[in-house]
């Protein structure tokens, strides 16, 4: 590509210029502030507006170059690219802008949007920015040692790396050691491996804690069916004593009412034979005189026995039933500490939760599943990676030395041979071979480290 004529109808301080080039080398000269830089700085407005970043100086590239006279800049550049010739016109006045791009051997008016917004993207493949460090510098403005965030820094370091202005080996190395991080740093919150690690161990204690649980819930239940029989037990014992303490009474009841009986029926016969005597002989009164009286003495001699029976069956029955009472009691005592211990054992087993083993087994080894695919994947990152590095090293082998003697060629011819080699690392700091060994190009003047970069660009 070549630019063939300049036609500014206003710009800075030119004011309807018109230059023609030649294609080869051209020299532009002129004395001081007749628009030497204004020339050159059109060339980048034609092709990229005024978009261009700010330098050090106090004004953006819009307000140094609007014409003083009149709101409105723009002109028209003539340019070939692959062999077609284009007229590309400018004019910009505040917000409005005005482009046309005509093709002069096809007559082809361009309108694609895409193209006349980004002219010199379109043409050049590179920034407006960039386009400003490389084909196209003011003075004092080659070095870009310092450019480590720019565009022209990462196509060359790119270049450096790969041997390709597109592909990055940093930008890959970053992205795949991102990726390993994001997979399996512990340090990193949501590192899937370590975070798969995790609950694959919380799974495994919750499902050995559900089969503890488990066994315990089934001791548990074996406990409360002992309780349960010990429980029936007692009652069997309680009641056994309960049947004993009524037969005892029953049994006293009958006897009193047994003896009670012979003495009614000894009353009875005596007062029958009495009075038959009496009915059958009246001379036998006296006789049925002294066996009443005998009857009456029997009555009262039977109570007295009856009474002392009975207050001694009393007495029998009362310790009797003290010794039952207190079997009873502690019986209950033992059957109420059996109910308390089956009630809490039959509470912890109805509120014991745990999770079906079965389920969590499942679950476990789909995560394992999940983790070695995971795994498959680090591999195969560390193994992209350790290729990356390989062919970093062997594009570096081959690119840097290549890089420092083209350098050093173009330098060497610039400087007329006095300096003749130069080394340059991946950042493109230079360092340049002279009478006392290599030193770094900040020792040189201004004017050779400016030839030490041109020779690098």
């Amino acid at each position: 590509m070549y630019i063939k004529q300049i036609n500014i109808h206003t710009f800075g301080c030119l004011d309807n210029f018109c230059v023609t080039f030649d294609k080869g080398f051209n020299v532009i000269y002129g004395p001081n502030e007749s628009g030497k830089t204004t020339l050159m700085s059109f060339v980048v407005f034609a092709f990229y507006g005024t978009k261009v970043k700010k330098g050090s100086e106090k004004l953006t590239f819009k307000e140094k170059y609007t014409p003083w006279n009149c709101g409105q800049m723009g002109g028209e550049i003539v340019f070939v690219y692959d062999n077609l010739t284009y007229a590309l016109t400018r004019i910009q006045s505040g917000q409005k802008k005005e482009i046309t791009l005509f093709c002069e051997e096809t007559g082809e008016n361009i309108t694609d949007r895409s193209i006349l917004d980004d002219v010199g993207g379109y043409f050049f493949g590179v920034s407006a920015d960039t386009f400003c460090k490389t084909v196209f510098f003011s003075s004092y403005s080659l070095d870009i040692s310092g450019e480590k965030s720019g565009e022209i820094h990462k196509r060359l370091t790119n270049v450096f790396e790969s041997g390709l202005e597109e592909v990055s080996y940093r930008e890959i190395s970053d992205i795949i050691n991102d990726e390993i991080l994001n997979l399996s740093s512990p340090k990193r919150k949501d590192a899937l491996i370590p975070l798969l690690n995790r609950k694959i161990e919380d799974l495994k204690a919750k499902e050995y804690n559900a089969k503890d649980t488990l066994k315990q819930v089934t001791i548990d239940r074996e406990n409360i069916e002992i309780l349960k029989n010990k429980e029936n037990d007692l009652n069997s014992q309680i009641q056994n004593l309960l049947n004993k303490k009524n037969e005892l009474d029953n049994k006293c009841q009958s006897h009193n009412r047994k003896n009670n009986g012979y003495m009614y029926l000894f009353s009875i016969l005596a007062l029958v034979l009495s009075m038959l005597f009496f009915v059958v002989n009246k001379t036998l009164f006296f006789v049925f005189a002294i066996l009443f009286a005998v009857s009456v003495f029997a009555n009262i001699i039977i109570s007295f026995l009856n009474t002392r029976n009975a207050h001694r069956n009393e007495q029998i029955k009362l310790f009797t039933f003290t010794e039952i009472n207190d079997k009873i009691n502690m019986l209950k005592d033992r059957l109420s500490a059996v109910n308390l211990e089956k009630a809490v054992l039959e509470e912890r087993v109805r509120n014991i939760s745990f999770a079906n083993t079965e389920d969590t087994h499942k679950r476990i080894a789909e995560l394992e599943k999940e983790l070695e695919t995971y795994n498959t994947r680090l591999d195969a990152l560390n193994i992209a990676k350790s290729a990356v590095d390989r062919a970093y090293s062997d594009v570096k082998k081959v690119f840097s030395p290549r890089l420092a003697h083209l350098t050093s060629e173009i330098f060497s011819c610039i400087t007329e041979g006095k300096y003749t080699s130069v080394l340059a690392d991946d950042l493109f700091n230079l360092n340049v071979h002279t009478d006392r060994g290599y030193a770094d190009s900040a020792m040189l003047s201004r004017g050779t480290h400016e030839q030490l970069y041109l020779s690098l660009r």
